[in-house]
């Protein structure tokens, strides 16, 4: 049996035991089964990943499994806790509780920082700088040949690799979770039935199906390299990663909410009247209401939800557009059903964005909550919605790039203060512990406050350059769309 062998059974198990969880036929041994195998296989994609080729130019797989190893350290707790459920009460859970509440969590950043500068030192003496690399871009060539080259090479890896562990290994972990929500899987299943269906003779298998989940991770890591590896087009790779952020949260809240299943996300936030499912709203607006308001209501609730995983969706789509080199403009239905939904939002709002810290001590990001409709002005909303539809239909047929332009831009407002939310959460987080750290006694304190105040610089170049590098990718595609008739983003 073959490593690819290996990969097809794990992630079959991981397949079947999702829809059996999802189907509440599954055991708590099985969901903690469920759990390891999950973590299991997310670590093998990020050794998969080539990372050291992407830093360096050349791959060595210890390298990856000593940073690895690191990145899973500082993020001990994150992992613990999601394999020590108190539903899991095992042997195994019991050990980690322990070995986690015996080290406090300055002394544990401390000793991933330490390890993180003896990687960076360990790294600069043994693996060559070849091009392309990200260190070939900054200047490194070959190995360092004097003392004082050792010393600049060590610092630059060591930040390297510390920003590979917040910006790529912290994203992946929570964007994880939505990979072993069970209705995400069964939505998979789904499009699998619904393409067998829609072309009666092709026959998928299912080996067929889990070697096209194994080659995502080809996909958005092997392929992703070569942007990684150019000044140019730097940026851009980063951005895939910070379109990941909104399609992950249409996991973790739309599909519950659309789809009334439950979710073990929604147990660790406050107020769970704010998360529940829309069936159940749109239910009781339309007691509350009555009469043509009740109808009115229930259309209201399904353009929102329409709405809002449209703008979920959408820069992950756009970006993917652009990676493929296709046509960023869209058909004359679908900027119909964007703007009517999203007019239906700003005149009678099902949905509201906040931050996750305010509901959870335990979590940071947005959090989407659901809202009634019973105090909103829910008939006027849905004619004028509706009305919007027809006429950005009736014009998209003769302006559609100008028509895609204005949904375009809608969506990236949409995306720009998704991030904002997203990136106040994460800087206050960082600032805070960077801040306890440090005013606490002690070398220990003190270096894991230096790491934190480094995440925390590292943070704000990601997110404030991956959306700006993201916002004039789609302009400059859209321009060449509308004057050239061709995009060559890799040019410019």
């Amino acid at each position: 049996m073959n490593a690819k062998h290996v990969v097809l059974l794990l992630l079959g198990i991981i397949t079947l035991l999702s829809v059996l969880s999802f189907l509440q036929l599954l055991p708590v041994g099985g969901e903690f089964v469920l759990r390891v195998l999950g973590i299991t296989f997310m670590f093998y994609v990020l050794y998969r990943a080539r990372i050291m080729y992407v830093i360096f130019g050349e791959e060595r797989r210890w390298a990856n499994v000593l940073l690895l190893g690191t990145c899973a350290l500082a993020s001990a707790r994150t992992l613990v806790s999601a394999l020590t459920e108190p539903s899991f009460d095992n042997l195994v859970t019991v050990v980690l509780e322990a070995l986690t509440a015996s080290i406090d969590d300055a002394t544990m950043y401390a000793i991933a920082g330490v390890l993180f500068l003896c990687l960076g030192a360990l790294f600069a003496s043994r693996l060559h700088v070849r091009k392309p690399s990200v260190m070939a871009m900054i200047g490194e060539s070959g190995l360092p040949r004097t003392p004082y080259q050792s010393i600049v090479r060590t610092i630059l890896i060591a930040i390297l690799l510390s920003a590979f562990y917040i910006v790529v290994f912290d994203i992946t972990l929570q964007w994880w979770g939505v990979i072993l929500q069970t209705a995400s899987i069964v939505i998979i299943v789904g499009i699998l039935i619904g393409q067998t269906l829609r072309h009666p003779k092709a026959r998928i298998s299912l080996g067929d199906f889990l070697l096209a989940i194994e080659d995502i991770d080809s996909f958005y890591y092997t392929k992703l390299v070569r942007l990684m590896h150019s000044r140019a087009t730097i940026l851009f790779g980063v951005a895939a990663l910070l379109v990941f952020f909104p399609l992950s949260d249409l996991g973790v809240f739309l599909v519950p909410y659309t789809l009334n299943v439950p979710n073990g996300a929604f147990e660790q936030l406050a107020e769970p009247r704010l998360h529940s499912p829309l069936s159940a709203l749109a239910y009781e607006s339309a007691l509350a209401l009555g009469g043509v308001e009740a109808a009115a209501a229930v259309v209201a609730y399904v353009l929102n939800a329409v709405g809002a995983i449209m703008v979920l969706l959408l820069p992950a789509l756009l970006w993917l557009r652009m990676f493929r080199k296709r046509t960023l403009t869209l058909s004359p239905l679908g900027s119909a059903v964007f703007i009517a939904c999203a007019l239906c939002f700003l005149l009678a709002p099902a949905f509201a964005l906040e931050r996750l810290s305010e509901t959870t001590t335990t979590m940071v990001g947005v959090d989407i909550q659901t809202r009634p409709l019973t105090d909103q002005p829910v008939v006027a909303a849905v004619l004028i919605s509706v009305a919007a539809g027809i006429v950005t239909y009736l014009l998209a047929r003769r302006l559609t790039v100008l028509v895609s332009l204005v949904v375009v831009l809608l969506s990236l407002a949409f995306l720009a203060r998704y991030v904002l939310l997203y990136f106040t959460d994460v800087w206050n987080d960082l600032l805070q512990n960077a801040l306890v750290f440090l005013n606490g006694a002690g070398s220990v304190n003190f270096i894991a406050g230096a790491l934190f105040l480094s995440f925390l610089a590292m943070s704000v170049l990601f997110y404030v350059g991956a959306l700006a590098s993201y916002l004039y990718e789609v302009w400059v595609s859209l321009w060449h769309e509308h004057h050239v008739g061709k995009r060559h983003w890799w040019t410019h």
